[in-house]
């Protein structure tokens, strides 16, 4: 905690309610950083957020301030107005600001580091580039895909949505010793929609599992921008990527295979209602799911173990906790 929250109790009408919480605010670590850079920071923030209009805003700037000024890396806060600008407030203290939720799932990421990052490839000399335009015809030559049917002009529809020419989109190609081995793409010019126009692999001894690792990144890079869902819409995938699709909790809707991501941390019955919500998000969205792919949201607190850890994949980066448990932070 920052000393600004003696500031606010200070405020509080009722002296036995002050006393209580400032009894209380004593069994925290209090922070505290070099004044001049609290007041470099606080400057920073005010251009940001726009100068305080009353006591709480003035606290706010504050909190944030000391946080800045005491190097801590997050600050944890439901306060709208701070969460839409924390990319601004990163870019300029270095501080992010983040939702209870979004914490969790951080300290988790933390925790458990091997399930939340791909399996590292041993053994080559694996290199990331951007794809360019010059790449086009050698591209074509490891990535069409002839055994389907796919032509020249087939590819090259499919390449070009995913060239550098709209900053939503990012693409990348994957060499080993040189030679191209994997090559995907995606775009979030709908921020809520991570699309993957683009998802090929040169058929050899790294195709499958690097297949397996991209659609992790895929995931990870959706959740970490906050898109509710990750569509892969190329036409021309392998049978061997489609199978890691679904293994990684993908579901094909017509001829896209989907994903719903919902960064929720409770009990079942506590995200019931969210995920009501994002599967009529979806439908409403054009990504209508099977009957047979739908959640038994109304016995969510039945789950088994089992059960909980597929529904946690398919919807990740959702966390289920014990209903019957007390969950302690």
């Amino acid at each position: 905690m920052t000393g600004e929250l003696f500031n606010e109790i200070t405020r509080l009408a009722s002296p036995e309610v002050r006393q209580g919480q400032r009894d209380l605010a004593h069994e925290f670590t209090r922070i505290s950083g070099p004044v001049e850079v609290f007041d470099s920071c606080y400057t920073k923030l005010s251009s940001i957020m726009g100068l305080a209009k009353n006591d709480r805003e003035s606290s706010d700037l504050r909190h944030l301030a000391h946080t800045a000024a005491a190097e801590v890396e997050f600050f944890v806060t439901r306060d709208e107005k701070i969460l839409k600008f924390r990319k601004e407030i990163e870019n300029e203290t270095g501080v992010i600001a983040m939702r209870p939720a979004d914490l969790l799932i951080e300290i988790d990421q933390v925790r458990n580091l091997a399930s939340y990052q791909p399996v590292r490839l041993l053994g080559t000399a694996l290199e990331v580039r951007k794809v360019e335009r010059q790449q086009r015809e050698n591209l074509e030559i490891f990535f069409i895909n002839r055994a389907f049917g796919e032509k020249k002009s087939d590819f090259r529809r499919t390449l070009s949505t995913i060239l550098p020419s709209n900053p939503a989109v990012e693409s990348a190609v994957i060499l080993d010793n040189g030679e191209p081995m994997a090559l995907y793409g995606t775009d979030r010019t709908n921020p809520d929609i991570l699309t993957v126009p683009c998802l090929r692999f040169y058929r050899g001894r790294l195709a499958r599992t690097l297949a397996r690792q991209i659609i992790a990144m895929v995931i990870e890079s959706s959740t970490a921008n906050h898109c509710s869902i990750t569509s892969v819409t190329d036409d021309w995938l392998e049978p061997y990527v489609e199978e890691a699709l679904a293994e990684s909790g993908f579901v094909k809707v017509g001829v896209r295979w989907i994903k719903l991501n919902y960064a929720a941390i409770g009990t079942g019955s506590d995200v019931s209602a969210g995920l009501e919500k994002l599967l009529e998000h979806a439908r409403c969205s054009g990504f209508e799911l099977p009957v047979t792919q739908r959640f038994p949201l109304r016995i969510l607190r039945r789950l088994t173990a089992d059960e909980t850890a597929l529904l946690e994949k398919n919807l990740r980066p959702l966390k289920l906790t014990n209903d019957s448990l007390d969950t302690l932070v």
